[in-house]
């Protein structure tokens, strides 16, 4: 891959990854349940999925989702069902707070889900496929070796996504003393929960792209 072309595919790949997503939202909830480990831990399951469906796209897999409606409408549910049951959960912990329910630690996720938390995050969006699809051909020249071009693309994808989503993490874990009273917990808990429930909402009214 030629250097020029590698800075174009940095440039996009790094706008994509500081607009704020599911990702960067389950990386602050994770920063502020658990501090910079928690975080990173939930940023390693991130990149496992981006990994995965990099491997799709590679495969073909991601051809076979845009030009199928039914695969495609049934990944969006079970996404959109995915992130709102998350923030079903998180409501639920605001309210149990709220009411007087058991003492609650963190935010309500484990220390030892969040890399599979981080996984099930991004894979809940059937868009991030498409989106690698379309974007990722476009930097490839077939006539050289495409492991690694794929293995260049690859690296960039989970290095620049995993610094960003780390600084979304690493930025809630440093305001974690200061929100750490029951009540601002309890809003914490809500708008958390809030955020996954519109995203989630949001997936469903996404379609293809023509």
């Amino acid at each position: 891959m030629e250097l020029h072309v590698w800075a174009a595919f940095f440039t996009v790949n790094l706008v994509a990854s500081l607009v704020p997503g599911p990702g960067a939202v389950a990386a602050m909830h994770a920063g502020l349940a658990h501090g910079p480990g928690g975080a990173w831990r939930l940023v390693l399951g991130l990149q496992l999925a981006l990994l995965l469906q990099l491997s799709l796209v590679a495969m073909g897999a991601g051809a076979l989702l845009d030009s199928s409606e039914a695969a495609f409408r049934l990944l969006r549910w079970g996404g959109a069902a995915y992130l709102v049951w998350l923030g079903i959960v998180q409501i639920r912990t605001a309210w149990r707070r709220q009411s007087g329910g058991p003492e609650l630690t963190g935010t309500g996720w484990r220390q030892g889900e969040l890399v599979w938390r981080g996984v099930l995050v991004n894979l809940s969006n059937p868009k991030a496929i498409l989106f690698m699809a379309a974007l990722v051909p476009q930097f490839i020249d077939p006539g050289r070796p495409l492991a690694w071009q794929y293995g260049a693309i690859a690296l960039t994808v989970c290095t620049t996504d995993a610094l960003v989503m780390g600084a979304y993490g690493l930025l809630a874990a440093r305001l974690r003393p200061w929100l750490e009273s029951p009540e601002l917990a309890r809003g914490r808990d809500f708008l958390f929960g809030a955020l996954f429930v519109l995203f989630g909402l949001a997936l469903l009214g996404l379609e293809r792209a023509p």
